[in-house]
């Protein structure tokens, strides 16, 4: 650690050296490819380039300042002077693995792809008799183009000349997750943690796919594993918290969320995923202290802000509710969610109309909203408002034919029409999915009985 500390502070000796100098002074090649490197890590192209042209005056005709500038072309996407300049290097120094790679690159953006694996054959024709490592360097050259089947058929060669090779067989695995051959990635992952069943990274890799298939706890079994070869993995405690809420395990999340916490200097966003995790839990006490600290160190979080709002909601603290979603709203107008909290927070309080005006909005900035269009018409129906019940009952029906109760509020709409016909459809469909809806039809309309026998 020491010592990457001192070569940090040589480095930005060096690089304060050369900006406060950049049109003089001397530093010699390896420096200056340092720099160029520094600059195009960051997307400074332009201060690359300046870089490798002040390095070429210097040590002119240098290789690693002339490789430096192709890469420097080929980030500028000047591809057709990159391949002529790569192609003289390749010339003069037919020996350098690099060029040759490079110069497969640029053959690749470029679309030449025949040409592009005649320069590999006759890579491995060199250079195959000494390592497997050759067929390693052409895949990474083909995954950073996303050829990835051409990058596995490369890497397959090379594990067959060295089935014990972790790096090929880790991007092994990636190629076929990214041909989503999902089985056979998996498979490759279990090969190497045969070999390296300690490899953090490895579990953590087998963890992802898990993940992306959405098979949780396949996926939180491999988080374990990688959290507990490497307590420090901050993103696999993450995720691991990310899986078992996936898995509705929301007391496991709840816990590693706060453990994910410990790991990272950002606190607010594991803190504000604890606290969903209790609300989740219907512990509502514990998930307003997490969402109070995440205001604490965001006071402008709307996310936290909503959520102490939802817990005030849950425990009938109405008006303190309505307090914070206001506060969410005044921040960001656009919060569809805020809009129907704060509706259903005004109902609660006898104030329909306020009630009302908040849904309306919510719709107005998200239209698919099944379950809001339906409260809507539920305020609707109370007023005796049919039509207008009946327009949003069924904008909600198009949107999820299985919103609940749909086809009771369908019913109860065209009933109030005196439109029996649909209405006694939608009440035969709604006993069929749940026989107390006809008791519940007919507390609405208890004059209805002269149509029992035609839905029962």
């Amino acid at each position: 650690m020491k010592q990457l500390d001192n070569a940090n502070e040589r480095f930005a000796q060096l690089l304060k050296n050369y900006e406060s100098n950049l049109t003089g002074g001397y530093f010699d090649a390896e420096e200056m490819e340092q720099l160029a490197d520094f600059y195009l890590r960051r997307m400074r192209v332009k201060d690359a380039k300046r870089a490798i042209e002040f390095g070429l005056k210097l040590h002119p005709n240098n290789i690693g300042l002339e490789t430096s500038k192709v890469r420097i072309l080929i980030e500028l996407n000047d591809l057709e002077l990159a391949l002529q300049h790569t192609n003289s290097l390749v010339a003069l120094y037919p020996s350098d693995i690099e060029l040759h790679l490079l110069q497969t690159e640029i053959l690749l953006k470029t679309k030449q792809e025949v040409q592009a694996e005649k320069n590999c054959k006759e890579l491995i024709n060199t250079y195959a008799q000494e390592d497997e490592t050759i067929y390693l360097d052409i895949a990474y050259v083909y995954l950073n183009n996303e050829y990835y089947q051409k990058a596995l058929d490369f890497l397959l060669i090379g594990h067959t000349r060295n089935v014990y090779n972790i790096n090929i067989l880790f991007e092994i695995a990636f190629c076929y997750e990214k041909l989503n051959q999902i089985d056979n990635s998996i498979a490759t992952y279990h090969r190497i943690l045969d070999i390296e069943p300690y490899s953090d990274e490895a579990w953590f890799n087998l963890g992802q796919v898990f993940y992306s298939q959405k098979d949780y706890a396949k996926a939180i079994e491999a988080y374990e594993y990688a959290t507990a070869i490497n307590e420090e993995d901050a993103m696999a405690w993450q995720l691991l918290a990310h899986a078992y809420y996936q898995n509705d395990n929301y007391k496991k999340a709840a816990e590693t969320y706060l453990m994910y916490a410990e790991q990272t200097e950002h606190k607010a966003t594991p803190l504000l995923f604890a606290a969903e995790s209790y609300e989740k839990m219907e512990d509502f006490d514990l998930a307003l202290h997490y969402y109070s600290m995440v205001l604490d160190m965001q006071p402008n979080n709307t996310e936290a802000m909503v959520g102490v709002g939802i817990c005030h909601l849950e425990k009938e603290q109405f008006q303190k509710s309505i307090n914070y979603f206001v506060r969410a709203i005044e921040l960001d107008p656009t919060l569809s969610e805020a809009w129907v909290y704060l509706g259903e927070a005004y109902i609660n309080l006898d104030d329909p109309s306020k009630g009302l005006q908040a849904y309306l909005t919510s719709i107005e900035l998200n239209s698919n909203q099944p379950e809001t269009l339906t409260s809507i018409g539920n305020l609707y129906l109370e007023q005796e408002n049919f039509s207008m019940a009946l327009h949003y009952y069924l904008t909600a029906f198009e949107l999820d034919h299985e919103t609940d109760n749909i086809h009771l509020f369908l019913a109860m709409a065209y009933y109030g029409e005196e439109n029996y016909l649909p209405a006694k459809e939608h009440l035969q469909k709604a006993i069929n999915i749940n026989t107390e809806a006809l008791n519940l039809f007919l507390e609405i309309y208890p004059d209805a009985l002269q149509y029992i026998n035609l839905t029962t």
